[in-house]
């Protein structure tokens, strides 16, 4: 877990959230909740972005895959 993360309880009825505030020890844990629960991080939406390529990046990769 990273500095400033936020985890959100699975259990719909509770839904807590919490901030990490410090960095973690790299390992294999489990974050539960004050009510059983798993935490994990909330979803997030992907953003997609529209790619422009010129006539010349253009020639260029196909350069290089011919």
């Amino acid at each position: 877990m990273r500095k400033g993360q936020w985890l959100r309880c699975q259990n719909l009825e509770c839904a807590a959230e919490i901030e990490i505030t410090k960095d973690s020890i790299p390992g294999e844990f489990r974050i539960t909740c004050c009510c059983g629960s798993p935490m994990k991080r909330p979803f997030n939406k992907p953003v997609l972005a529209r790619l422009s390529i010129d006539s010349s990046t253009l020639a260029t990769l196909y350069g290089r895959l011919a």
